[in-house]
């Protein structure tokens, strides 16, 4: 049971509300959070933001990743000047105050294979929760593009990153 594919774990923000996102929808043969483009090319900008999701606490680093597939070119996210488009994690306290919130998660995809993202980072001292704020701005999903986010996953990591020992690459 995938809890980010939940029928109503999300909630969305559309711009004016044209384009046609659903959890469980498909593109490409993948199945997921999928964002489809509007009937007219204009701008777009789209948000989705998940449900609360409780920390098991046996780590202070996580990793959090996805696969995307896109019928555009090359889908890389660029800066932009709305907060509420960015995808990033939300850290949540025992009372659900907010306590921070992860680096902005930033990617790129090209048309064709199935591409994995993924991204690492601290949480938080004293969040127990958290959500994801999950979309963006540009560029924009035009007439006749989709994309599609699935298998996500969320990883609570041991205290130290990951390091090999000294030595010597030849």
């Amino acid at each position: 049971d995938d809890v980010f594919l939940r029928q109503g774990f999300w909630k969305f923000t559309n711009h004016g509300n044209l384009l046609k996102i659903t959890v469980g929808g498909e593109y490409d043969g993948v199945k997921g959070l999928h964002v489809q483009g509007p009937a007219k090319r204009c701008d777009t900008a789209w948000n989705a933001k998940s449900g609360k999701i409780m920390l098991k606490g046996v780590g202070r680093r996580f990793r959090f990743g996805f696969f995307a597939k896109t019928s555009k070119a090359k889908l890389k996210l660029r800066a932009n000047e709305g907060a509420s488009w960015q995808s990033f994690i939300v850290w949540q306290d025992e009372s659900g105050k907010t306590i921070g919130k992860s680096k902005r998660i930033m990617f790129s995809v090209v048309r064709g294979p199935l591409c994995e993202v993924s991204r690492t980072g601290d949480i938080p001292q004293g969040a127990v929760s958290f959500y994801m704020s999950f979309g963006f701005d540009y560029p924009n999903v035009d007439h006749g593009d989709a994309v599609v986010f699935s298998d996500f996953t969320f990883e609570e990591l041991g205290d130290k990153k990951a390091c090999g020992k000294e030595g010597v690459f030849v």
